[in-house]
């Protein structure tokens, strides 16, 4: 009883730095699409939005599944400084490297006509991955520790508000509002790296090729389950942007962004747990998690959907309350991916099931992009069949976990 005492107040207090982070994270990113949506206008937003959508690749690809790997490993090694410096250094090198690659790579696809058309953006918007290689969440959340990654999104956050208020009037200002992008991505590198050398003591070490190898293959399944999961929202995007127009990327991309503004108690709930589950595996704080996030994703849908053209209107305008329905109907998604959330990395990965997590994601996945091929080749493609598309795949997702939550650990 002492210990499931002193495990809740830890886990209570990280959900309040994470709380705190994903609210200035998600709430400023919040105040900034129905700001750019009237500034840029629906056509300019939805061209940043596509370019990010494909950027988002890359974000990934120099991630390469360290959230959720490294995380665990310093869980493992928190009582090991040498073992510390070493994974630390380790993910900074690999990262580093990805990032190099990803130029190149950005480089080919200047060969596509639509994407060489807006080749600045691309080129500027890769650039953020700088804060991508330095800011260690996984790092903060495997030691237990958030209130340090909760200062540096913080102050990132702040300064991007701030300098767009200030220097981002009109659609031209594309440009310099991606640079206050990059900028951000600075400021969060340097202050995670002071952070990691003086609050933790980290020492940056050299380390063999073979470890970095090692560490590559050992989060690859990681990759390629985030790869898959990642389709769901920057495919999507991409299809709509490619095949429709702009403006429909526009509409997704803020219905989308305000869906995930309802699924921030779970997400937060997810990482806090995490390591308390993984430390403890404890079975009957797990049922009550799952319990309670089905039941408060219910009625965050019944006041998310009582309140959608208000929240339409916040965000875009008038001109956005025209399509409601397209909110209404992506709202479905809350109750399912809460709950993916939860039977996911705080289920399958805390216990030990790591090829099950991606196998639901893989899947998933799959069955997304065939039947979204599908439709495309026998010209049935429209905007509606790939909202709907969409959330029978993730109600897939959620099927699969379920079923290994309850084979494998209930």
């Amino acid at each position: 009883m002492k210990n499931f005492s002193l495990d809740s107040k830890v886990i209570l207090k990280n959900l309040s730095y994470l709380s705190i982070m994903r609210f200035f994270n998600i709430g400023i990113k919040f105040l900034l699409v129905g700001y750019l949506v009237r500034v840029f206008g629906e056509f300019g937003y939805g061209q940043i939005t596509w370019v990010d959508s494909i950027i988002q690749y890359f974000v990934l690809f120099i991630n390469f599944g360290f959230n959720i790997y490294a995380s665990k490993r310093v869980v493992e090694l928190s009582g090991d400084k040498d073992a510390l410096n070493e994974i630390v250094s380790s993910i900074y090198i690999i990262k580093t490297g990805l990032f190099i690659i990803s130029f190149v790579i950005l480089l080919l696809l200047m060969f596509n006509s639509k994407i060489n058309a807006l080749s600045s953006f691309f080129f500027i918007y890769l650039l953020t991955g700088v804060g991508e290689i330095f800011y260690p969440i996984w790092f903060f959340q495997g030691m237990e520790r958030m209130r340090p990654a909760t200062i540096v999104i913080f102050l990132s956050r702040i300064l991007i508000l701030i300098l767009t208020f200030l220097f981002v009037k009109d659609i031209s200002d594309i440009n310099l509002y991606l640079w206050i992008l990059v900028l951000s991505g600075i400021v969060l590198a340097v202050l995670s790296v002071y952070i990691l050398r003086t609050s933790f003591q980290i020492e940056f070490v050299r380390v063999s090729f073979y470890k970095l190898k090692n560490i590559l293959n050992d989060s690859k399944l990681y990759f390629w389950g985030r790869a898959m999961n990642l389709a769901f929202n920057s495919v999507t995007i991409f299809v709509i942007g490619y095949a429709f127009t702009m403006e429909y990327v526009t509409i997704f991309d803020v219905s989308s962004k305000l869906v995930m503004v309802a699924l921030i108690p779970f997400d937060m709930l997810q990482q806090a747990v995490f390591p308390t589950i993984a430390r403890t595996l404890n079975k009957k704080l797990l049922k009550k998690i799952i319990k309670y996030t089905f039941l408060l994703s219910l009625i965050i849908l019944l006041i998310f959907n009582l309140f959608s053209t208000e929240l339409l209107f916040l965000m875009g305008g008038e001109n956005l309350t025209e399509h409601v329905t397209v909110l209404k109907i992506l709202s479905l998604l809350i109750p399912i991916v809460a709950l993916v959330f939860v039977l996911g990395s705080t289920t399958l990965v805390a216990f030990g099931f790591e090829k099950e997590f991606n196998y639901s994601l893989i899947y998933s996945t799959t069955f997304y992009l065939i039947l979204l091929l599908g439709l495309y080749v026998s010209d049935s493609l429209t905007f509606w069949n790939i909202i709907i598309l969409r959330i029978i795949a993730e109600f897939l997702m959620l099927l699969i976990r379920g079923y290994y939550t309850l084979k494998l650990i209930f």
